[in-house]
């Protein structure tokens, strides 16, 4: 079964309306844990290669995806939704998945109000996008899946929530090489070739501002060292020229 992770445009009718680009992060793990769990994954970020909507929905059409994954924010749920009909026409069958902020916050809602939606991703993703594959190719159930939203007729199902995933080390390094790394800047950096890096997950505090407590739990949990430097060892040989960091812990 063919997955198409994919980035969308904050303005996929202006092909330069944005203030910065960087990786994203999220998808770029999902996608390397699933290539190497035996997925057949294609990771594309329609907003680094500064693709208009029309652009967007050929390249996909082109690729026939059997599933898509979006990862969606407040800001971006809007543009994404807007996508859904339009490759609906084409792709009658394909499964539309949403996971990130927004949807881990509400699963309930965003099902609820756009019926194009299939599965919510609740928390994170690599495990339980593997599953829904797994799924999906059988033609199993989705109930015995945690970490998941989905519709049952009109009503919303919601899943047990996921267990964190306690060695983030067992988790491959990023999916970079699938990225146009020479496309990344953000408005922290003074150089282009920026990374954006996370050294851990999760986080005691509660930050009125701030979602990482609701995506990635109370709990913190570290990457190793030797886990770290060694994925940062691997950049300046996908990256050209001078490497500007930006590690989250």
């Amino acid at each position: 079964m063919k997955t198409l992770l994919i980035k969308l445009p904050i303005n996929p009718e202006d092909r330069n309306d944005f203030d910065q680009i960087m990786q994203p992060y999220g998808l770029a793990t999902i996608s390397s844990y699933l290539k190497s769990q035996g997925c057949e994954v294609t990771l594309f970020d329609a907003q680094a290669h500064q693709l208009l909507r029309r652009e967007i929905l050929e390249y996909i059409k082109k690729l026939k995806p059997d599933i898509i994954g979006f990862s969606a924010m407040t800001c971006n749920l809007a543009v994404i939704i807007s996508f859904l009909p339009a490759i609906r026409q084409f792709l009658p069958e394909a499964t539309f998945v949403l996971g990130g902020p927004h949807v881990t916050a509400e699963p309930v809602s965003t099902l609820k109000n756009y019926s194009d939606v299939d599965i919510v991703v609740i928390g994170e993703g690599e495990y339980t996008c593997l599953e829904i594959i797994r799924a999906l190719e059988n033609g199993n159930s989705l109930e015995n899946i945690k970490g998941i939203a989905y519709r049952e007729g009109d009503e919303v199902v919601i899943a047990e929530r996921r267990e964190p995933i306690m060695d983030l080390d067992a988790l491959p390094y990023a999916d970079w090489e699938s990225l146009p790394m020479e496309k990344y800047f953000a408005q922290v950096s003074t150089r282009k070739n920026y990374v954006k890096f996370f050294a851990s997950r999760g986080c005691p505090f509660q930050c009125t501002f701030c979602a990482a407590p609701l995506i990635m739990g109370k709990k913190l949990r570290k990457r190793s060292p030797e886990n770290i430097v060694g994925e940062l060892a691997l950049l300046p040989n996908i990256m050209s020229g001078t490497l500007d960091l930006a590690i989250r812990r």
